[in-house]
């Protein structure tokens, strides 16, 4: 009964070794098969690395046991599975260069002919504060001119209304010739007499004007030079702000093109090497699963699909940028400011709009403070004794002047009216 017994469990013994036996070859087979399928759906064929992948694997397929040297096969395995991560990373990390350098040429878009433009902005703001202050002081030379030459007006009007009072001897054939000589020594000695007592004041007079009105000429002629100055600086700066923003339009829409197209191809590449390297991680799981004996029966569990976070994933994903917004580029502020007689109802109001002091604004305009319609002082600086084209401009820049009802005095001959100045006497 014993023996019988003993024999009995020596039989279920053997058995129970076949069945151990058998899932184990069970196990390694469903396993080496299974890490196969997986690594066929890595899409590098012709890659170095799954060549070398495949040639190892093809040291263990059939296998009923994994042997120390397959062992260390799969695990050789893993380590080219690690290397092609990182060739992922590596792209990953280029494709996120490229896109950085795009947004690097949109801020060059934004700074390119920036200094210049910035330059010549400071060179129109030098040159009209210096032409502005040239004008204030033409102003003040004007004044003067106008009254150091006034007060001459006023002393030669003194001279016509009190001419010297004295009658030439009448010539008759019944004085003696000496009588007739003194009469006419005394009245030509009258006469010299009131010429040298008046003399003095009339140089001084004289020469006061001269001075004053060759000071206004000069000051004239260097604020016509200051402002040609200021309105050709106006115009380049003009040129360069229109080239600025036109190059600006084109390099921003280029580049924002460029990556826009290249975000959205490096995006897509990118969602493919992560959904590959996801499978690889998942491949890399198995490989440890089988060489641990652990349970192929519940991947779910023992190798879920790994998500975006997962530390083998770090660096997969590549790094997007918005393109930042195009700068203001307005061309508008690089208008020049038309300063010509032919344009000044243009300026004027350019300049009210500048809030620029009243009297600077006239003069700037090319047109005296007090509006003078019968010489038209123009910023040509002189009496409208020019060419007819001057002439014209003079009488354009009046009537202007006087339908803006800018004008506080007129000349002499001409009367005030609703802020002009209009002749006495119809022409």
């Amino acid at each position: 009964m014993l023996r019988t017994i003993l024999l009995c469990g020596l039989i279920c013994l053997s058995t129970a070794a076949d069945v151990r036996h058998q899932s184990v070859a069970e196990y390694t087979q469903t396993g080496l098969k299974l890490l196969g399928d997986e690594l066929k759906k890595i899409s590098a064929p012709g890659d170095s690395r799954q060549i070398a992948i495949n040639a190892l694997m093809r040291n263990v397929e059939g296998s009923t046991k994994l042997t120390p040297d397959q062992i260390e096969i799969l695990q050789n395995v893993t380590v080219l599975l690690d290397q092609i991560l990182d060739t992922y990373r590596d792209a990953s990390t280029l494709a996120s260069n490229d896109l950085t350098a795009i947004i690097g040429i949109v801020a060059n878009c934004h700074e390119s002919l920036k200094v210049n433009d910035a330059q010549m902005e400071a060179d129109v703001d030098n040159a009209r504060s210096q032409h502005n202050t040239c004008r204030v002081d033409q102003k003040v030379l004007f004044d003067e001119d106008a009254h150091a030459c006034g007060e001459l007006i006023t002393l030669l009007q003194g001279y016509i209304n009190s001419p010297p009072q004295c009658e030439p001897p009448a010539v008759t054939h019944t004085v003696a010739d000496e009588v007739m000589i003194v009469a006419w020594t005394s009245y030509l000695s009258a006469g010299t007499k009131w010429f040298e007592d008046n003399q003095p004041a009339f140089i001084r007079d004289k020469e006061a004007c001269e001075s004053s009105s060759t000071n206004l000429a000069t000051k004239d002629a260097e604020c016509d030079t200051l402002q040609r100055t200021l309105e050709a600086a106006q115009c380049l700066w003009y040129q360069m702000r229109h080239d600025r923003c036109t190059e600006l339009d084109n390099c921003y829409t280029t580049a924002s093109n460029n990556h826009n197209n290249h975000t959205a191809t490096e995006e897509n590449l990118a969602g493919i090497r992560l959904s590959e390297a996801k499978m690889i991680v998942y491949i890399k799981c198995l490989v440890k699963l089988l060489i641990d004996g652990g349970d192929l029966g519940n991947l779910n569990v023992t190798c879920p699909m790994p998500d975006a976070t997962h530390a083998d994933l770090a660096g997969i994903a590549i790094t997007t940028t918005d393109i930042p917004g195009k700068e203001n580029c307005d061309i508008n502020e690089a208008l020049p400011i038309p300063l010509s007689v032919a344009n000044v109802q243009t300026a004027w109001d350019a300049a009210l709009q500048n809030d620029l002091p009243a009297g600077l604004t006239h003069d700037v305009l090319g047109i005296a403070v007090h509006c003078p319609a019968a010489t038209c002082w123009c910023h040509h600086g002189t009496p409208s004794n020019g060419s007819p084209e001057e002439n014209q401009a003079c009488i354009n820049a009046i009537a202007v002047h006087n339908n803006a009802g800018l004008c506080k005095a007129c000349d002499e001959g001409f009367y005030l009216q609703n802020g002009g100045c209009y002749p006495n006497t119809p022409p």
